[in-house]
Protein backbone atom coordinates (compact mmCIF):
# COMPACT_ATOMS: atom_id res chain seq x y z
CA UNK A 1 0.00 0.00 0.00
CA UNK A 2 1.44 3.36 -1.01
CA UNK A 3 0.60 6.65 0.65
CA UNK A 4 -0.78 8.00 -2.61
CA UNK A 5 -3.30 5.14 -2.76
CA UNK A 6 -4.40 5.52 0.84
CA UNK A 7 -4.74 9.30 0.63
CA UNK A 8 -6.85 8.95 -2.52
CA UNK A 9 -8.97 6.26 -0.86
CA UNK A 10 -9.50 8.40 2.24
CA UNK A 11 -10.61 11.28 0.03
CA UNK A 12 -13.10 9.04 -1.78
CA UNK A 13 -14.36 7.39 1.42
CA UNK A 14 -15.23 10.75 2.99
CA UNK A 15 -17.93 11.23 0.37
CA UNK A 16 -19.31 7.69 0.46
CA UNK A 17 -22.24 6.24 2.41
CA UNK A 18 -20.88 4.92 5.74
CA UNK A 19 -21.42 1.28 4.79
CA UNK A 20 -18.81 1.49 1.99
CA UNK A 21 -16.04 3.44 3.71
CA UNK A 22 -14.23 0.51 5.29
CA UNK A 23 -14.32 -1.35 1.98
CA UNK A 24 -12.65 1.57 0.20
CA UNK A 25 -9.85 1.75 2.79
CA UNK A 26 -9.26 -2.00 2.58
CA UNK A 27 -9.18 -1.99 -1.22
CA UNK A 28 -6.47 0.71 -1.11
CA UNK A 29 -4.59 -1.50 1.34
CA UNK A 30 -4.52 -4.29 -1.23
CA UNK A 31 -7.43 -6.46 -0.09
CA UNK A 32 -9.17 -8.37 -2.86
CA UNK A 33 -12.98 -8.00 -3.05
CA UNK A 34 -13.36 -6.59 0.49
CA UNK A 35 -17.05 -5.94 -0.27
CA UNK A 36 -17.47 -9.71 0.08
CA UNK A 37 -15.81 -9.89 3.51
CA UNK A 38 -18.12 -10.56 6.42
CA UNK A 39 -18.66 -7.28 8.25
CA UNK A 40 -16.67 -8.51 11.23
CA UNK A 41 -13.69 -9.40 9.03
CA UNK A 42 -14.02 -6.03 7.30
CA UNK A 43 -13.80 -4.17 10.61
CA UNK A 44 -10.85 -6.32 11.71
CA UNK A 45 -9.07 -5.41 8.48
CA UNK A 46 -9.75 -1.70 8.94
CA UNK A 47 -8.44 -1.94 12.50
CA UNK A 48 -5.27 -3.60 11.18
CA UNK A 49 -4.75 -0.64 8.80
CA UNK A 50 -5.06 1.72 11.78
CA UNK A 51 -2.48 -0.25 13.76
CA UNK A 52 -0.04 -0.20 10.84
CA UNK A 53 -0.33 3.53 10.16
CA UNK A 54 -1.12 5.10 13.52
CA UNK A 55 -0.41 2.71 16.37
CA UNK A 56 -1.82 0.53 19.11
CA UNK A 57 -3.91 3.07 21.00
CA UNK A 58 -7.40 4.21 20.04
CA UNK A 59 -8.23 7.56 21.65
CA UNK A 60 -12.02 7.82 21.68
CA UNK A 61 -14.73 10.09 23.02
CA UNK A 62 -18.42 9.82 23.80
CA UNK A 63 -21.08 11.75 25.72
CA UNK A 64 -22.99 10.69 28.80
CA UNK A 65 -26.62 9.94 27.94
CA UNK A 66 -27.71 11.27 31.34
CA UNK A 67 -25.86 14.57 31.81
CA UNK A 68 -24.17 15.14 28.45
CA UNK A 69 -20.65 15.15 29.92
CA UNK A 70 -17.92 14.54 27.35
CA UNK A 71 -16.11 11.28 28.08
CA UNK A 72 -12.62 10.54 26.81
CA UNK A 73 -11.21 7.03 26.91
CA UNK A 74 -8.51 4.93 25.28
CA UNK A 75 -8.61 1.37 24.01
CA UNK A 76 -6.16 -1.04 22.46
CA UNK A 77 -6.93 -3.55 19.71
CA UNK A 78 -6.57 -6.23 22.36
CA UNK A 79 -9.48 -4.67 24.26
CA UNK A 80 -11.62 -5.27 21.19
CA UNK A 81 -10.32 -8.76 20.46
CA UNK A 82 -12.86 -11.55 20.10
CA UNK A 83 -12.96 -14.14 22.88
CA UNK A 84 -11.03 -17.32 22.22
CA UNK A 85 -12.92 -20.13 20.51
CA UNK A 86 -14.85 -19.48 17.32
CA UNK A 87 -18.63 -19.62 17.58
CA UNK A 88 -20.50 -22.12 15.44
CA UNK A 89 -22.78 -20.81 12.68
CA UNK A 90 -25.33 -23.46 13.72
CA UNK A 91 -28.01 -22.51 16.24
CA UNK A 92 -30.06 -25.20 18.01
CA UNK A 93 -33.01 -24.05 20.10
CA UNK A 94 -36.27 -25.80 21.06
CA UNK A 95 -36.27 -28.20 18.12
CA UNK A 96 -35.12 -25.56 15.64
CA UNK A 97 -31.83 -25.88 13.78
CA UNK A 98 -30.70 -22.77 11.93
CA UNK A 99 -27.45 -22.10 10.10
CA UNK A 100 -26.47 -18.46 9.74
CA UNK A 101 -23.72 -16.50 8.04
CA UNK A 102 -22.28 -13.08 8.77
CA UNK A 103 -23.52 -10.51 6.25
CA UNK A 104 -21.15 -8.81 3.84
CA UNK A 105 -21.02 -5.13 3.01
CA UNK A 106 -22.92 -5.90 -0.19
CA UNK A 107 -25.66 -7.54 1.88
CA UNK A 108 -25.93 -4.53 4.17
CA UNK A 109 -25.98 -2.06 1.27
CA UNK A 110 -28.74 -4.07 -0.42
CA UNK A 111 -30.81 -4.30 2.77
CA UNK A 112 -30.66 -0.55 3.39
CA UNK A 113 -32.86 0.00 0.32
CA UNK A 114 -35.51 -2.53 1.38
CA UNK A 115 -38.80 -1.55 3.08
CA UNK A 116 -37.75 -3.34 6.29
CA UNK A 117 -33.91 -3.31 6.26
CA UNK A 118 -33.43 -5.32 9.45
CA UNK A 119 -35.78 -8.10 8.41
CA UNK A 120 -34.34 -8.20 4.88
CA UNK A 121 -30.78 -8.43 6.16
CA UNK A 122 -31.66 -11.16 8.62
CA UNK A 123 -33.25 -13.26 5.86
CA UNK A 124 -30.01 -13.01 3.91
CA UNK A 125 -28.09 -14.24 6.93
CA UNK A 126 -30.15 -17.43 7.25
CA UNK A 127 -28.54 -20.18 5.19
CA UNK A 128 -30.85 -23.00 6.29
CA UNK A 129 -33.59 -23.53 8.87
CA UNK A 130 -35.68 -26.49 10.02
CA UNK A 131 -37.83 -27.51 12.96
CA UNK A 132 -37.55 -31.18 13.83
CA UNK A 133 -36.14 -31.74 10.36
CA UNK A 134 -38.93 -29.91 8.50
CA UNK A 135 -38.17 -26.68 6.65
CA UNK A 136 -40.60 -23.83 7.47
CA UNK A 137 -41.93 -21.32 4.93
CA UNK A 138 -39.39 -18.62 4.09
CA UNK A 139 -39.13 -15.98 6.80
CA UNK A 140 -41.28 -17.88 9.32
CA UNK A 141 -38.88 -18.09 12.25
CA UNK A 142 -40.35 -17.41 15.70
CA UNK A 143 -39.07 -14.32 17.51
CA UNK A 144 -37.15 -16.36 20.10
CA UNK A 145 -35.33 -18.27 17.35
CA UNK A 146 -34.48 -15.05 15.54
CA UNK A 147 -33.16 -13.57 18.80
CA UNK A 148 -30.92 -16.61 19.31
CA UNK A 149 -29.66 -16.30 15.73
CA UNK A 150 -28.90 -12.60 16.11
CA UNK A 151 -26.95 -13.28 19.30
CA UNK A 152 -24.96 -15.91 17.42
CA UNK A 153 -24.25 -13.46 14.59
CA UNK A 154 -22.90 -11.01 17.17
CA UNK A 155 -20.61 -13.77 18.46
CA UNK A 156 -19.45 -14.61 14.94
CA UNK A 157 -18.63 -10.96 14.15
CA UNK A 158 -17.89 -9.20 17.47
CA UNK A 159 -16.15 -6.23 15.84
CA UNK A 160 -19.23 -5.39 13.77
CA UNK A 161 -21.17 -4.19 16.82
CA UNK A 162 -18.80 -2.90 19.49
CA UNK A 163 -20.17 -1.38 22.71
CA UNK A 164 -17.78 0.04 25.30
CA UNK A 165 -18.74 0.07 28.96
CA UNK A 166 -18.23 3.50 30.51
CA UNK A 167 -18.95 5.28 33.79
CA UNK A 168 -19.52 9.04 33.78
CA UNK A 169 -17.19 10.80 36.27
CA UNK A 170 -19.59 13.75 36.50
CA UNK A 171 -22.87 12.02 37.41
CA UNK A 172 -21.71 8.47 38.10
CA UNK A 173 -24.08 6.95 35.58
CA UNK A 174 -22.86 3.74 33.94
CA UNK A 175 -23.64 3.07 30.33
CA UNK A 176 -22.45 1.70 27.02
CA UNK A 177 -21.14 3.66 24.06
CA UNK A 178 -21.14 2.24 20.53
CA UNK A 179 -17.86 2.25 18.61
CA UNK A 180 -18.05 2.15 14.82
CA UNK A 181 -14.54 1.01 13.91
CA UNK A 182 -14.64 2.11 10.26
CA UNK A 183 -15.96 5.56 11.20
CA UNK A 184 -13.35 5.92 13.95
CA UNK A 185 -10.49 4.94 11.64
CA UNK A 186 -11.65 7.26 8.86
CA UNK A 187 -11.70 10.16 11.33
CA UNK A 188 -8.28 9.22 12.71
CA UNK A 189 -6.84 9.04 9.19
CA UNK A 190 -7.68 12.72 8.71
CA UNK A 191 -4.71 13.74 10.85
CA UNK A 192 -2.48 11.12 9.24
CA UNK A 193 -3.38 12.41 5.77
CA UNK A 194 -2.87 16.04 6.85
CA UNK A 195 0.60 15.19 8.15
CA UNK A 196 1.57 13.41 4.92
CA UNK A 197 0.30 16.26 2.73
CA UNK A 198 2.10 18.80 4.89
CA UNK A 199 5.34 16.91 4.26
CA UNK A 200 4.55 16.88 0.55
CA UNK A 201 3.89 20.62 0.50
CA UNK A 202 7.22 21.38 2.20
CA UNK A 203 9.21 19.13 -0.13
CA UNK A 204 7.48 20.42 -3.26
CA UNK A 205 8.18 24.00 -2.18
CA UNK A 206 11.82 23.31 -1.27
CA UNK A 207 12.84 21.11 -4.19
CA UNK A 208 10.34 21.97 -6.92
CA UNK A 209 9.06 18.40 -7.12
CA UNK A 210 5.54 17.41 -8.20
CA UNK A 211 3.11 16.03 -5.63
CA UNK A 212 2.98 12.63 -7.32
CA UNK A 213 6.78 12.36 -7.29
CA UNK A 214 6.90 12.99 -3.55
CA UNK A 215 4.00 10.67 -2.68
CA UNK A 216 5.50 7.78 -4.62
CA UNK A 217 8.72 8.04 -2.59
CA UNK A 218 9.10 5.77 0.40
CA UNK A 219 8.39 7.40 3.77
CA UNK A 220 12.05 6.88 4.70
CA UNK A 221 13.19 8.91 1.68
CA UNK A 222 10.76 11.73 2.44
CA UNK A 223 12.00 11.91 6.00
CA UNK A 224 15.58 11.94 4.74
CA UNK A 225 14.92 14.92 2.46
CA UNK A 226 13.04 16.74 5.20
CA UNK A 227 16.02 16.16 7.49
CA UNK A 228 18.27 17.83 4.92
CA UNK A 229 16.07 20.90 5.30
CA UNK A 230 16.58 20.79 9.05
CA UNK A 231 12.91 20.02 9.65
CA UNK A 232 13.30 16.73 11.52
Amino acid sequence: MGDIDLISAWEVARGQPPVWRGVTILAAHGAEAPQLFGVGAREAGVLAVYRELIGERLDCEAHCDTCGERLEFSLTPQDLAAPSGAASPRVDVDGWTVTVRVPTTEDVAWAIDQPDPNAALFRRCVVAAARNGVEPPTGCLPAFVRDACERRLDELAPLANVDVELACPACGQAGRAPLDISAFVLTALHQWVATRLNEVARLCHAYGWAETDVLTMSRWRRRFYLAQLGEL
